[in-house]
């Protein structure tokens, strides 16, 4: 069993796992739960509207073993708060129940990551989620259109082949 653990790479390397406690002190990297775990903090600016904010996160990496998105989960139930707030759907804050994000299609993350998602790659996407999400919670309304939370038929069609 040792030998094939020693076959894996690694999920993160040892220069992520330092950018990682540089640029978000708050957020802590669990390698034997392929787990990392805190409050993810961004300061982000879209169209001259800035916004400091905070989650409590998870981030189960295990995907990122196969070149697939890490699943990212709001730990405090923010979200669904937020929900509840502004009487929308869970889903259209990109939210599933169990409290993961929905982050991108799997189409979009293929098209976008073609060799799989560094750490700060996802850490650029989700300042830009989580933006869009404190966005919506103090305005009511998006920053910018959110992603479709379908497919088109023959969009799903094409995937579907390439598969």
């Amino acid at each position: 069993m040792e030998l094939i653990k020693d076959l894996l790479p690694p999920l993160l390397t040892e220069w992520e796992i330092t950018w990682l406690r540089k640029n978000y002190p708050r957020l802590r990297y669990f390698p034997s739960h392929k787990l990392i775990y805190g409050i993810f903090e961004f300061d982000a600016t879209y169209k001259g509207e800035r916004i400091i904010d905070r989650y409590v996160l998870s981030i189960d990496l295990t995907p990122k073993l196969y070149g697939a998105l890490p699943h990212v989960y709001d730990d405090a139930g923010r979200i669904k708060q937020m929900a509840k707030m502004l009487n929308k759907p869970l889903i259209d804050l990109h939210n599933y129940e169990n409290g993961r994000q929905c982050l991108i299609r799997p189409d979009k993350f293929e098209e976008r990551y073609p060799y799989g998602i560094s750490l700060p790659q996802l850490f650029n996407l989700l300042t830009s989620h989580f933006f869009w999400l404190s966005y919506v919670e103090r305005f009511n309304k998006e920053p910018w259109e959110g992603e479709k939370h379908g497919w088109e038929i023959d969009e799903l069609k094409s995937w579907m082949q390439r598969h």
